[in-house]
């Protein structure tokens, strides 16, 4: 997703802006300019015709698409706005917002068949409600990755009412336990303060729990909710049972973010219980998967240091200050709520 990141984000936020040269502005432009996303699948190609479109022009083309009746240009055009909204989430959210606004617009021209066509068969049914759920979801997840709790948790519903899944219950839950983890009693003075702060961090964690064990009973074997399950239950005070968890989603990871989450997480259990040794194992392991992952350098490092080794803490901190940076792509590193799983999914599905 490298393209996506450095180059859809510096075009698509242009969109006020009016180039020197203008392409024509017509339904045509912006079919072509889909059909130059399936065929590439690469967004910043595709979306500079679009540059300094306005909102109405794109929704009177976007409408026009969905007029056509043809599902696969319409989940094309709904996978492209979904590519440039992610992008340029961090940099301009309401932007972002308006890209995912008009890609649900599309997803609601999504019909399982064509007006006037004999009834679809349920497998049809199924495949739209399964794309429907997982494009909700990834732009729900982008919305996570940049603390917009609010939108992020109405995408999110919005996904499990047309499909519920242990990946979607998963990530909705995310969503109450980022929420909770920031109230701190610790962080206020006042005792009405404190006890209102752990009012909300026990109610938020305990619904992200029960999110993280609906998931489970989907998908019994869904690595990455017994790993989140695993964190709750650390962060509400249940160490033995948080260790549990995070032991079953790390022996059934399979997707890097997953084992990279699972280290971490367990290296933060093991760092709780002093078990020192143990932790930097843990976030060695997680550099592994991750070299350029700030969180889990720092993490390597303060292990060190807690564990008397100042010169080595330097170290690891100073590698990182000082190492080449290659422009790989770390975006589910660097986000790490974004669904890059379901991101792969829709877009092979569209991209020749």
């Amino acid at each position: 997703m490298r393209h996506t990141v450095a180059g859809v984000a510096l075009l698509a936020c242009c969109a006020g802006e009016v180039p020197a040269q203008e392409a024509p502005r017509s339904t045509e432009t912006y079919r072509a300019a889909v059909e130059k996303y399936v065929a590439t699948g690469d967004p910043v190609a595709a979306v500079k015709p679009l540059l300094g479109w306005s909102r109405d022009e794109l929704a009177a083309a976007v409408k026009d698409v969905i007029n056509a009746a043809d599902v696969k240009r319409v989940e094309a055009a709904a996978m492209l706005h979904l590519e440039i909204g992610t992008a340029i989430v961090g940099i301009s959210t309401p932007s972002a917002a308006g890209y995912f606004d008009l890609g649900t617009e599309l997803l609601a021209g999504l019909t399982p068949s064509p007006p006037g066509a004999p009834a679809p068969l349920p497998a049809r049914r199924e495949e739209v409600a399964r794309i429907r759920s997982t494009w909700l979801r990834v732009a729900g997840s982008a919305f996570l990755s940049v603390g917009d709790v609010a939108r992020s948790r109405q995408l999110l519903s919005r996904a499990l009412r047309a499909l519920r899944s242990a990946e979607t219950l998963t990530m909705r839950g995310m969503v109450d336990e980022s929420e909770g983890a920031v109230y701190n009693p610790d962080d206020w003075d006042l005792l009405t303060q404190k006890a209102r702060a752990s009012r909300e961090r026990v109610r938020l964690l305990y619904d992200a729990e029960s999110h993280y064990r609906e998931a489970l009973k989907e998908n019994p074997g869904y690595a990455l909710a017994h790993i989140r399950l695993g964190r709750v239950m650390f962060l509400s005070g249940k160490a033995k049972e948080a260790q549990a968890y995070l032991e079953r989603g790390i022996a059934a990871a399979t997707e890097p973010s997953e084992r990279y989450f699972g280290a971490m997480f367990m290296g933060a259990l093991q760092q709780a219980a002093r078990d020192y040794a143990n932790a930097r194992q843990s976030f060695e392991r997680a550099v592994k998967i991750a070299p350029r992952s700030q969180n889990a350098i720092v993490a390597l490092a303060n292990i060190e240091l807690l564990g008397g080794r100042p010169d080595r803490a330097q170290q690891i901190a100073g590698s990182y200050i000082t190492s080449v940076n290659a422009n790989e792509s770390w975006w589910s590193f660097k986000n790490p709520t974004l669904d890059t799983g379901g991101m792969a999914w829709l877009k092979k599905r569209v991209v020749q």
